[in-house]
Order: C-alpha cells, then structure tokens, then sequence
C-alpha cells in the first residue's frame, strides 16, 4: 500500500495504520515517523493533515536497524487507537528515542510524550537466568543429538493455541538427556509462565531459542549507534556515559522517593508560560532545590550543566 504523496517529496514506506470506521478515517505512519490523516471517501494525493512524531534528523532507517532479525519477521506495533473515555491515538517511537507519545485524533495534537526507563522494558533477572539455563540445555541436545530445536516442539505443541504445556515440554527434555534434574526444569518453565496456566506458547520459545543465532556484531552496532543518538559526542568520546547515567538515575530515585513528582513537573514549576523551556540559571535552580542529595559536588552540577 502506498500513500506516499506526489513528488518532489520523498516516498517513505508506510511502517503502520489503523482504519477508525466510525469516522471514516485512515491514520498512516510512515517510516520518516510522519503521522497522516486520510478520509476513506476522499480522492486526493495528499493527507488531510500531517504530524511528524518525532525528530529523525540523521534519516536513518530505525525499523530495519532493530527489527530486521526477528522471529517470524515479526515487529511491535507502532500505532494504534485506543478508546477508552475519549480516543486517543498511541505511537511507538521506542526504538528511535525511547518514547510513546498520545495524540488526540481530533485535533492531531500531541497529548502527552512519556519517555521510557530501560526498567519499564528490561527482562526480569529470574527470566534471564532461566533462559540462559535453557539455552544451554538446547544446545548440548542440538549437539549431542542432533535436534534442533523445532523438533523438541514438534509432537508437544498444541495445533490449534500453539501452547505448549509445561509437564510435556519437561518429559520431553527428560526423555531427550536423562541426565537432567526435573525440579530444576520446572522452575525454569514456571519464571517464564506468567499467568501460572500450566502452559507457554510456541512462538514465546522459539523467540529466544530460535536456530537461528543472532548477529552479535550487528546488536552490537545498533546499540552503539542508539547509543550516539542518545548522548551527545564529547560525552561518549570523553568516556563519561557511566557518570552521566549514575547521576540521572541518583536524579530520577530522589524525585521519586523524595518528592513523589516527575522530572516534567519539577521543571514545569519554572516554565511559566508552558513553552517547555526555561533559561540556565532556572535551570540550576531546579538541580539544587530539587537534586541536592544527588549532586553533591559542584563538579556534578557544572558537569549535568554541560551535559544539557
């Protein structure tokens, strides 16, 4: 499908849509992070209206970076409408600057950005490790045996929810390396079974325990490269990422702990006429009064200072 306007634009892949029959609307996000509004009756090459989502300066391809290695091709999705009191249109932005931003569908209006904490999204240590005991469990069998791991699922797996029950899966890792103990593959089975239905789906296995190895070098490099879109340059190059991230997240903990506000809002005291800016010395101003337990070297302030 393509909606792409006339030239002299650019043509940008459309990455996510969602269709509101009600109104009679077509909302389009292209992979220039453009948000568009077309009417299903209209007959025209250019959308109602148009909102770019967030900033992609450097014009570089973010769906292909992150989600060219996934399972079954599979990717989040970017945009949808939500209902609940009012409709409110959500998009995922995560993947080029951490965010999800709420849009009013009516007045194509940015509502509110929320940025995400890496612990919003971070895997649970007890998945992790069972995970990893797993995967080596899969690869001593692929070694020893032969099998990979599709055929450890192939009679286990139910045809028609594509679940897996836990009892079956560890009779049959039993089965295939009597050597294992079956206590400690039932706990690793429960910390992934998230609502404790005795069962796990096919695709969230073959996720993690794809044949298919991941590029490490390739993950290593959009994780550098996410890394210097988030930092400025002389950060990175100076080698003070770690400072950097101690003090926000010393920042973050107080006004949390402390206050019981955000970030926003501290700031927002500042700016009185909601431009979302405020001047330096406002700025410092914020850092002492609201951050003192975490800053408490001028170097830091000057350093934070810097940084912004």
């Amino acid at each position: 499908m393509n909606l792409g306007t006339r030239p002299p634009l650019k043509h940008y892949n459309i990455i996510d849509m969602v269709c509101d029959q009600a109104s009679g609307r077509i909302y389009t996000l292209n992979a220039n992070w453009i948000l568009e509004i077309w009417s299903i009756e209209q007959n025209a090459a250019f959308p109602q209206k148009r909102l770019a989502v967030c900033a992609n300066d450097g014009g570089k391809d973010f769906i292909n970076l992150y989600y060219s290695q996934t399972f079954n091709n599979s990717k989040p999705r970017f945009l949808s409408l939500q209902e609940s009191n009012q409709q409110i249109l959500v998009v995922n932005t995560s993947c080029v600057d951490g965010c999800i931003v709420f849009i009013d569908p009516i007045s194509f209006s940015v509502l509110k950005k929320i940025q995400l904490r890496y612990s919003d999204y971070e895997v649970p240590r007890a998945v992790r490790e069972s995970i990893r005991q797993l995967q080596i469990i899969f690869d001593n069998i692929r070694e020893n045996q032969g099998k990979d791991v599709l055929h450890i699922f192939a009679d286990i797996t139910d045809r028609d929810t594509q679940e897996v029950k836990i009892k079956d899966f560890v009779a049959k890792l039993l089965r295939l390396d009597p050597s294992l103990v079956e206590e400690d593959l039932f706990k690793c089975c429960r910390v992934l079974d998230n609502d404790g239905s005795g069962t796990i789906t096919l695709d969230e296995f073959l996720e993690f325990f794809g044949n298919v190895d991941p590029d490490e070098g390739g993950m290593q490099q959009a994780e550098d490269e996410l890394e210097d879109e988030m930092w400025p340059e002389w950060l990175i190059k100076e080698g003070q990422l770690s400072r950097a991230q101690s003090l926000l997240t010393a920042m973050h903990a107080v006004l949390e702990h402390e206050h019981g506000i955000t970030a926003e809002q501290a700031f927002g005291i500042y700016d009185l006429k909601d431009a979302g800016d405020c001047t330096s010395d406002e700025f410092k101003r914020v850092l002492k009064i609201f951050f003192g337990e975490a800053i408490p070297k001028v170097e830091d302030l000057d350093f934070l200072m810097r940084l912004t």
